[in-house]
């Protein structure tokens, strides 16, 4: 639904539409033009049913190119007709369009098609779920307020028409008095409300004031007629109590004195009567605006979201008769982001609807249609919520041609285009003259493909071998159908991204090499797909070396790298007919590591001791016993790793990076290792940076070493 909330929505509704719209009223003031720079164009079109068809496009407007979906339908075909739809067949409750349309569906009588219909209240209780305006099927008036609005609806003729309607309800009691009643099946506010078993099982709790039960009634309400009954019960009301079918419940607030007399065996008549002309209307649902009146843009009333880019649903009636129903996808960035009600008025003129309506929209726009092959209408377009929203009613389209023999057999996809080694999966659809789903059993369908492009099993898989074009035909039952298919050569190579760098935190440095991981993102490419990537590295401009990758596809590695050495490091991919993209390559990079010997190392605090082992790097380490004992090492660089030894006489040590929280590093363990980067951090970029280590002076183990470092620097290209 539309911002504002419901609640607000329908109030600003309700007041605008208090007062009719007469026959040759002026365009409301304000109704400024919105500019459609190109309108809209069907991209493609499929046959429904008898007279039904679904196209989809897009129109341009000032906020881009907008997704459309239009289902025309035809009523003079016999076959076809319109119905109303209540959600669960209740005012109190909402359902998803396209469930309405898969439950009143069945064989003979095929739902075809349906968009969502009017607005509600909002969440807040029973009441709320039912449409704000007119509801009527089959000649039941099951939902109805006081206030003229704009009405979709089919009569005893089964022609469609579109008008202001009002529906007004009257209470007579015994004495003559007459009371008007301002809703039925719908919130009663501070009025008169009826209710009958159409709202649901039972009443809603947060009714007040008193409930009055009358029976006698000859059953089911009417657009107009009257009927006499007679009081049966009076009660306090927000009992929340079960409603009879055979009765209806009227609710009268606490300050209704007349009514409060009521007692039961009083007999009473109700009264409803509505527009003329309209008085024997089979189907109808009301819409939020006018859009189109008489051929003419006319967007009344004009509520404050009319300016506003919205989802949008609309249903309007052509000059011979035609019933156009139209969604406009919105809140898609970078798709479709919707259309104001001056643009959708647009969208129905284009169509050549004559008079046209709004219903609700936001993310109730849903325009549900069955799809070849399909026995049910699903959602066609894409609802804004990212899924399909409950709604209080909908609209349907339905067919009652039953399912007959296989007349018409498709292919999809209809038109592929594929590369070389692609493969297309193909469906075989079924269906009768009346476009109702035929089952073809796997036995029943052969394939083939006319021409040396590749090859297409059993099931409909196509696989390309060879450049070219030419028709993949399927055969069912004695028919035929083909679709053009085309195989391009694949001469795209693939784009692959530079790689990164990183130091191998927790591996162990070797007496020249390094150990650096190696990683770089997914490559891109239009044609037959990555098949593999390349790895190469380059030290102080020498030779390219090339990595073996743990698999063609790896997306990372682990390099040992000579260390303090300038690196070029490049990746590519390959495709899979053997197109080599550009190499990728990172900024070079220096990888140095400095002994403990290093000017840039300060020994701050405590008795850092010099001591040497075959088991040091370059034989040489410092280390302390000392609580507290502090070492600094300032570098410029964009990784840094300090290089230890973890062994049972080794403690913890506290390591922090230019002055923020310590991390707190334990050097234990049970079996001696050397050389280990025991501590990693990096940057983004290149910077200043100091590391600083202090020992912790563990009990019984308080030794902290410190082998060397190893930095990452940008590198001189």
């Amino acid at each position: 639904m539309l911002t504002p909330p419901r609640a607000l929505v329908a109030l600003a509704l309700a007041t605008a539409l208090a007062a009719p719209i007469l026959p040759g009223s002026p365009t409301p003031p304000g109704d400024a033009r919105a500019l459609v720079i190109a309108p809209y164009i069907a991209t493609a079109a499929v046959p429904v049913a008898p007279g039904v068809t679904h196209d989809w496009g897009a129109m341009a407007t000032t906020k881009g190119n907008q997704n459309v979906h239009v289902v025309n339908v035809d009523p003079s075909r016999p076959e076809i007709s319109f119905e109303a739809a209540l959600s669960n067949d209740t005012a109190s409750g909402l359902e998803r369009t396209s469930a309405m349309a898969a439950r009143r569906s069945s064989e003979g009588h095929r739902v075809v098609a349906a968009i969502n219909g009017d607005v509600w209240s909002g969440y807040s209780n029973l009441m709320a779920h039912a449409p704000n305006g007119i509801h009527v099927e089959d000649g039941e008036l099951m939902t109805a307020d006081s206030s003229a609005r704009p009405v979709f609806g089919v009569g005893p003729d089964r022609l469609p028409r579109i008008g202001i309607v009002r529906e007004t309800m009257t209470l007579t009691v015994a004495d003559g008095t007459i009371f008007p009643l301002d809703h039925l099946n719908q919130n009663p506010r501070t009025g008169l409300g009826l209710f009958t078993a159409r709202f649901g099982p039972h009443l809603s709790t947060v009714l007040t004031g008193t409930e009055v039960v009358i029976a006698g009634l000859s059953l089911p309400l009417r657009p107009s007629g009257t009927w006499t009954g007679v009081v049966t019960e009076v009660r306090p009301a927000g009992g929340g109590l079960p409603i009879d079918p055979a009765t209806v419940v009227l609710a009268a607030p606490a300050s209704s004195l007349a009514l409060l007399a009521l007692a039961p065996g009083a007999p009473v008549t109700i009264t409803t009567s509505i527009t003329p002309g309209w008085e024997t209307i089979s189907q109808a649902v009301s819409g939020r605006e006018y859009l189109v009146r008489d051929g003419a843009p006319f967007v009344s009333p004009r509520p404050p979201s009319a300016s506003q880019t919205h989802p949008r649903s609309a249903i309007g009636l052509t000059a011979g008769g035609q019933v156009v129903m139209a969604t406009v996808d919105g809140r898609l960035p970078d798709e479709s982001l919707g259309i104001t009600l001056d643009e959708l008025a647009d969208l129905m003129l284009s169509r050549g609807a004559v008079n046209a309506i709004n219903l609700d929209g936001g993310g109730s726009t849903t325009l549900a249609v069955r799809q070849p092959g399909d026995a049910t209408a699903t959602v066609a377009n894409t609802p804004s919520d990212g899924r399909e929203r409950a709604v209080t009613n909908s609209i349907q389209v339905v067919s009652s041609a039953p399912t007959g023999p296989l007349a018409i057999l498709s292919i999809d996809p209809p038109n592929a285009s594929v590369f070389e080694r692609g493969t297309v999966a193909y469906r075989l659809i079924g269906q009768d003259a009346a476009y109702n789903p035929v089952p073809l059993g796997p036995g029943e369908v052969s394939w083939a493909v006319d021409g040396p492009v590749g090859t297409i099993d059993p099931t409909g898989r196509f696989t390309a071998t060879a450049a070219g074009s030419a028709n993949v035909v399927a055969m069912a039952r004695g028919l035929t159908a083909s679709v053009p298919l085309t195989v391009r050569a694949d001469t795209f190579p693939p784009v692959a991204g530079p790689p990164t760098i990183d130091l191998a935190a927790g591996q162990t440095i070797g007496a020249t090499g390094v150990p650096v991981g190696l990683r770089w993102p997914a490559a891109t490419d239009v044609g037959t797909g990555v098949a593999g990537y390349e790895l190469q590295w380059s030290a102080d401009g020498g030779p390219w070396t090339p990595v073996a990758l743990a698999s063609p596809t790896a997306r990372a590695a682990t390099v040992v790298l000579p260390r303090n050495r300038t690196y070029r490091i490049q990746v590519r991919a390959v495709d899979a007919v053997g197109n080599a993209g550009a190499w990728a390559a990172l900024p070079p990079v220096r990888l140095a590591v400095p002994q403990e010997t290093t000017r840039a190392l300060a020994f701050v605090r405590g008795t850092w001791s010099r001591t040497s082992s075959p088991s040091y790097d370059r034989l040489n380490a410092r280390s302390t016993r000392t609580r507290n004992g502090v070492v600094r090492f300032t570098f410029t660089g964009t990784a840094v790793a300090w290089v230890s030894a973890r062994s049972p006489v080794r403690g913890t040590a506290q390591v922090s990076v230019d002055g923020g929280a310590p991390v707190t590093v334990d050097l234990y363990a049970t079996k001696s290792v050397a050389r280990q980067m025991v501590f990693y951090r990096s940057w983004p970029t290149s910077g200043l940076h100091t590391l600083e280590i202090r020992a912790l002076g563990t009990a019984g183990h308080p030794r902290v070493d410190v082998d060397a470092f190893v930095v990452l620097t940008p590198g001189a290209s």
